[in-house]
């Protein structure tokens, strides 16, 4: 991301200005930047789950073992792990938090969809709008390889393109944040160039 952010500032196409959005974008900005971290977050849950080794903790989409929010009770649980040693293959025991971790996962992907919406909406006018749409389009893709990989047992090439989608969704979204934090810190400055007075010399007689 890092990386990235260093590229684009360094590109000719951000010296010249092509890059400076046509509108001002204070409210862009900081819409931008939370759904940026709300995409970082979703990055630290999904690798929190996917380093746990316990597979998928729910199976069924929308719905969370037939509710709309899961049951984790001791009774709950201990029938959820009965089910998954009784799968074919067997499937390792679940957790109450591992479980809540997925739903938290589910959780703010919808909050990123509606961010991710809002800047897309709110970006239309700023010359930014082609990147934006990309963005919003990422993270429907993104979405729905969320959804294959749970209604299809986790597949290998859908869950590897639902984590490499996921990695370039942070990308996209840090360099559109960066776009418009920049914009906002060139016209602070065009504005002090305008609102200063200029100086002039004393003249001596």
């Amino acid at each position: 991301m890092l990386i990235s952010i260093i590229a684009a500032a360094t590109s000719r196409a951000f010296v010249v200005g092509k890059w400076s959005p046509q509108c001002k974008v204070d409210h862009l900005r900081w819409l931008a930047l939370s759904l940026t971290a709300l995409v970082f977050a979703q990055l630290a849950v999904a690798a929190t789950m996917r380093h746990a080794h316990a597979g998928l903790s729910i199976h069924d989409f929308p719905a969370a073992y037939g509710r709309l929010l899961p049951d984790t009770s001791p009774q709950a649980l201990a029938a959820i792990n009965a089910r998954r040693a009784a799968a074919v293959p067997a499937e390792p025991p679940t957790t109450a938090d591992l479980i809540w971790l997925q739903m938290a996962h589910r959780f703010i992907a919808a909050g990123i969809l509606v961010f991710g919406i809002l800047v897309a909406w709110r970006a239309k006018n700023s010359g930014a709008r082609g990147m934006a749409l990309l963005l919003a389009g990422m993270i429907a893709v993104q979405i729905t390889l969320g959804i294959c990989t749970i209604w299809y047992d986790k597949p290998a090439d859908v869950a590897t393109a639902h984590m490499a989608l996921g990695a370039l969704t942070l990308v996209v979204s840090a360099l559109l944040t960066f776009r418009f934090f920049a914009r906002s810190a060139a016209a602070r400055e065009e504005s002090l160039e305008f609102s200063t007075p200029p100086r002039y010399s004393r003249l001596s007689v």
